[in-house]
């Protein structure tokens, strides 16, 4: 079959093979030859001891170490009882080799997948995984989780130049071209991936750790970026060309002087000889998203040509991801461009990022602000805060301990 044929609905192929290990390595106890009898330690051509077993409870330690022997396949297969890792080698007291496969299928309208394998039970982590994983035009990344959140760590990229390519020979050489394999040290008890597709537009995560985020005393928030992969689209990507002197660029005629993200506008001044229409502004392959006038100006943009609706019903690749954030149109006298985000009111920060929108947190010798303490107890003091402007302001804490 062409994997071109499968286009709507393109089919994304995962097979990985790993290896499995106890995650605890305590003193095991065996039952007595007696409680074993009539255990069955074989599937096909694997075998396998205690602590694993099929069957009755009292033939495996405990429920993560319960098999299936599937002998509706020939030969048959071996599998933990969840029925999605198959064991490929017969397993030892602290290892075993297994595997794993999954299709998803992709819609026509959705650019972000996700996917995550799990060990068979809290007593495994997965070690290490060889992976092959066959498609066309996407790219693969494994989310890692630290003290930031979540960052996705590119794998590998999928392309498939030749329409006629066939899946079993992308699959032969996997280098890229229909197909790609890599290797990954998991050291985990799961393995979350998450498939992005080309051409696609807006990539709602950074896709790269470690991004810087200045150039001179320019600060340069998501969904911009300087480096591939620190910026949500190409159109997107600036030029920190001199760090010393904040000079940075979109382009070799625009310089950026500041990006304001929960308000979408961007300063630009236009350094060319012969001074454009910002409406000309764009990048190759990339939409019109950025919309002003003049020599120097603070430039409006959208982050995809997408209503709010739109947008919300693509929630693989919808922009505003931070909670306490929502949806707003750009217009220009031209017409409608797009959609950008913003902090809800009560809130601040970058909507385009996890947690971006943080509630206020006033300061109480604030001079807008009037503390009026009610004494509840010796211990406490409980403080009503008004302000001199009528506003709805998000109140983060309230409450003083007495010296």
């Amino acid at each position: 079959m062409r994997i071109s044929d499968a286009a709507l609905p393109l089919l994304l192929l995962v097979f990985a093979v790993a290896t499995l290990v106890q995650a605890y390595h305590g003193n095991m106890s065996l039952p007595s030859a007696a409680t074993l009898a009539g255990c069955k330690r074989s599937c096909g051509n694997l075998t396998f001891d205690y602590p694993f077993g099929t069957g009755s409870s009292h033939c495996f330690k405990q429920p993560d170490f319960e098999l299936i022997c599937d002998d509706t396949t020939r030969p048959p297969r071996l599998l933990f009882k969840s029925g999605t890792t198959e064991i490929v080698e017969s397993p030892d007291s602290w290892s075993s080799n297994v595997a794993f496969s999954h299709t998803i299928s992709m819609e026509s309208n959705v650019s972000m997948y996700n996917m995550s394998w799990d060990a068979p039970g809290k007593s495994f982590a997965l070690d290490y995984a060889l992976m092959n994983i066959t498609g066309c035009n996407f790219d693969t990344y494994r989310v890692l989780h630290d003290h930031e959140g979540d960052m996705p760590a590119k794998l590998c990229s999928v392309t498939c130049p030749n329409e006629g390519i066939t899946e079993a020979v992308a699959r032969q050489t996997c280098n890229g071209t229909g197909c790609c394999s890599v290797s990954v040290e998991i050291a985990a008890n799961s393995l979350q991936l998450m498939f992005v597709r080309h051409g696609k537009g807006y990539h709602p995560f950074q896709q790269k750790k470690n991004c810087t985020r200045k150039c001179g005393s320019i600060d340069i928030p998501y969904p911009f970026g300087l480096e591939e992969g620190c910026s949500a689209r190409k159109l997107f990507q600036l030029n920190c060309t001199d760090m010393s002197s904040s000079s940075l660029q979109l382009n070799d005629n625009y310089h950026v002087k500041y990006i304001k993200v929960n308000e979408g506008l961007v300063g630009i001044e236009d350094t060319s000889y012969f001074k454009q229409d910002m409406y000309q502004m764009h990048v190759s392959k990339e939409p019109q998203l950025y919309i002003g006038s003049g020599e120097s100006a603070s430039v409006q943009w959208a982050v995809a040509n997408l209503t709010c609706q739109e947008a919300w019903q693509n929630k693989s690749g919808y922009a505003c991801v931070s909670n306490s954030s929502t949806c707003l149109p750009v217009d220009s006298r031209d017409g409608y461009i797009g959609y950008r985000c913003e902090c809800t009111p009560g809130f601040q920060g970058n909507p385009y990022v996890q947690d971006g929108c943080q509630g206020y947190n006033f300061s109480f010798s604030d001079k807008n602000l009037l503390a009026f303490p009610i004494v509840q107890d010796f211990n406490s003091v409980k403080v009503h805060v008004h302000s001199l402007f009528p506003r709805a302001f998000h109140i983060v804490s309230t409450k003083f301990v007495a010296e």
